[in-house]
């Protein structure tokens, strides 16, 4: 297994399947591409057990240590619906939220908060509700800190949320 934190991929022999979209909307996978773009989960959500819609399988899973989906539209749902879990169960401030899903060890915390609030126009005292806004502006924030870029959209999100 690659150390802790390290960007490396392990490439199996194991084709993707025919029904693998990238952002192109190709069948490659887009190795030049930052990690949550090449793996259609631009929330790099890190890999698990859950059985989400459009997850690959772990024997076709390129990546270590973060889901692989079939389309970028399956990791925004699943993206949407972490983001939507945590705010009802009480995670319902920037910070709170943040710390549950960028955790210190691996990230700026807190720059990446600084950057949801300015994003999202709210002060520090600010309760988040799981509202459809509210969860777009937090998809296209976490996107663009996840992954260096505006690689997301309100398409891409309107049809990740009409999945959910």
């Amino acid at each position: 297994m690659p150390p802790r934190g390290s960007n490396f991929i392990i490439t199996n022999n194991n084709e993707l399947p025919s029904n693998f979209k990238n952002w192109n909307g190709d069948n490659n996978y887009l190795l030049s591409a930052p990690r949550g773009i090449r793996n259609n989960n631009p929330g790099n959500l890190i890999y698990t057990n859950i059985k989400w819609n459009g997850k690959l399988p772990k024997e076709q899973n390129k990546d270590w240590r973060f889901e692989i989906f079939i389309a970028p539209e399956y990791g925004a749902r699943a993206m949407i619906k972490v983001l939507k879990h945590d705010i009802e169960k009480g995670k319902n401030a920037v910070p709170a939220l943040i710390e549950e899903y960028a955790t210190k060890f691996e990230n700026n915390t807190a720059a990446y908060i600084n950057t949801i609030y300015q994003d999202l126009k709210v002060n520090k005292t600010a309760k988040l509700l799981p509202a459809k806004n509210t969860l777009r502006l937090l998809v296209l924030s976490i996107t663009r800190v996840e992954n260096g870029g505006n690689y997301s959209s309100s398409e891409l999100f309107d049809k990740a949320y009409s999945m959910i």
